[in-house]
């Protein structure tokens, strides 16, 4: 269920998934429920300085053995994440952003030295700040008058670098990890290059010349870690390992238009 009044957004959802393997017990994870409520990225006044706020209560069911409650690892979470970003200058060819965000999330169990989950809370705080440039952007076109599919192409490359920097959380190894919220590593410093290119075409219309859409893109990425430990809980590359540099990541997106 999603509701939406201006810039306020509220979704929730409820479910459960019993997964069998042979003989042996089913495993169970779900939901029951998650709410969210999250007040949508918005302009402060009149200035270039966007803010948002985004809100998680989820009830965590979680059973490694349907029926033995010793393996029940169910749990309340609530993870409150307020955001800030703004752009910087306004050259058209290189595109420049700054942002910040804190996170609070409570944890209603957490990890004793043994790996076991007891009932005792925990709570953790992280501020996270990145700036972001994309370009310059390097392009060419080509006109195509004769072939039936466009009648003109255009090939853009465009460079971008992120740097993040989260601060320190010293109580990692007690968080009961079920999904990314779980399993941020602060005191990491993270520098993400890449290479994006994208070709375009642009056919004739009955109504018009027509526009340029995107018919294809491939994205080039890499990432370094301050902390080794931080590519193993990644979601851009799920690595599941710890190193200093993630293997290069490459996404390529195909969207061919009518004939």
């Amino acid at each position: 269920m999603q509701i939406v009044f201006a810039r306020l957004q509220f979704g929730a959802e409820a479910g459960i998934t019993d997964t069998f393997n042979g003989d042996a017990a089913p495993v169970r994870y779900g939901t029951l429920p998650r709410i969210r409520l999250d007040l949508a990225s918005a302009p402060i006044g009149q200035s270039r300085v966007y803010a948002g706020v985004g809100s998680d209560f989820t009830a965590i069911v979680r059973q490694d053995a349907v029926g033995d409650p010793a393996t029940d690892r169910g749990l309340y979470r609530f993870d409150l994440n307020p955001t800030v970003r703004t752009p910087i200058g306004n050259l058209p060819y290189l595109a420049v952003s700054a942002a910040a965000a804190y996170r609070f999330t409570y944890w209603s169990e957490q990890l004793d030295t043994t790996g076991a989950q007891v009932a005792q809370s925990l709570t953790r705080q992280l501020a996270t700040f990145r700036a972001e440039v994309a370009g310059p952007k390097f392009s060419r076109i080509f006109d195509t008058p004769g072939w039936g599919y466009a009648t003109r192409w255009k090939h853009v490359i465009q460079p971008t670098a992120t740097i993040e920097r989260r601060t320190s959380f010293t109580h990692f190894a007690k968080v009961p990890k079920n999904d990314n919220v779980d399993t941020e590593v602060g005191g990491v410093t993270t520098i993400t290059y890449g290479l994006s290119n994208s070709v375009l075409a642009k056919r004739p219309s009955p109504d018009g010349p027509g526009a340029a859409r995107e018919v294809f893109l491939v994205q080039l990425q890499q990432t370094y870690y301050s902390d080794a430990s931080a590519a193993a809980y990644d979601p851009q590359y799920e690595l599941g390992a710890a190193t200093k540099l993630s293997p290069v990541a490459a996404t390529a997106f195909s969207t061919p238009l009518p004939p």
